[in-house]
């Protein structure tokens, strides 16, 4: 999507195409605390030993929204995406996150980059999170083998 629908998908417009009309809506579903400033996004089920972005963020609390897209010509509605609000200023620009092992230089038409949701589930984490949940699982591995 590029960046003028974007916007329109944040101020809840709706989106057409030859295809179908779709209505988005806003929700706020929390704050994520950063307390290391390195942010994750994973399926915390699945893959919870993910990489941190490459780029850090102000240690700090930061609101989180999810973007429903409506279907109106089945009644079907599922989130779009989800986002976690840096500052309240209007965004000039979009850059990719990329984590730590990935580097825009070699992407080629073909590939794409995110992480796997297998379980179903995605999240925002901080990496401090993810030592903690891999602690966990490495314990219970041990305390259960």
């Amino acid at each position: 999507m590029d960046t003028i629908n974007f916007y329109k998908v944040l101020r809840g417009e709706k989106l057409s195409s030859s295809i179908v009309d779709i209505t988005f809506t806003t929700h706020y579903v929390g704050e994520l605390i950063l307390t290391s400033g390195r942010l994750v996004a994973c399926d915390p089920l699945a893959f919870p030993d993910s990489e941190a972005f490459q780029k850090s963020l102000p240690i700090g609390k930061y609101p989180v929204l999810l973007i429903v897209a409506h279907y109106p010509t089945n009644n079907y509605q599922r989130v779009a995406y989800a986002i976690i609000r840096i500052s309240e200023e209007t965004p000039v620009n979009w850059k990719l996150g990329i984590c730590s092992d990935e580097e825009l230089a070699s992407l080629t038409e073909n590939d794409t980059l995110g992480y796997p949701v297998d379980s179903g589930v995605g999240c925002f984490m901080d990496f401090d999170a993810v030592k903690i949940i891999d602690d966990s699982i490495y314990y219970a591995y041990i305390a259960n083998p």
